[in-house]
């Protein structure tokens, strides 16, 4: 089940040169935004990180789709890319999703 991140993740991958915007995230792989369409089979490497702390994870994934982002504005169009990750049955890899899926999700409370 994919989970919407809810907490600034900033993603790169030095596979691509346009901006990436995580869109939602699960144990089993993640989506981006991005003003162009990615290729669907592409493995590449990502770098997550937070942008307040030194929290960075890096993680391979394979592209599976690329299309038009419905939810996306309409003078910036964009595209939506899935993809599972990669050895994601190594514990290694399942402890560096985990991480990710806590930062992503994490729930800032004020009192």
């Amino acid at each position: 089940m994919r989970v919407p991140v809810t907490a600034r993740i900033n993603i790169s991958s030095p596979d691509t040169q346009g901006a990436l915007n995580l869109a939602d995230l699960s144990m089993s792989g993640f989506s981006v935004r991005s003003q162009d369409a990615l290729p669907a089979g592409q493995v590449m490497r990502f770098m997550f990180a937070s942008p307040t702390s030194p929290w960075v994870v890096s993680l391979i994934a394979r592209s599976v789709y690329s299309r038009p982002d419905a939810g996306g504005p309409s003078d910036a169009p964009s595209h939506q890319t899935g993809f599972p990750f990669i050895n994601d049955d190594s514990p290694a890899v399942q402890a560096r999703i985990h991480q990710l899926l806590e930062h992503a999700t994490a729930v800032v409370r004020v009192s």
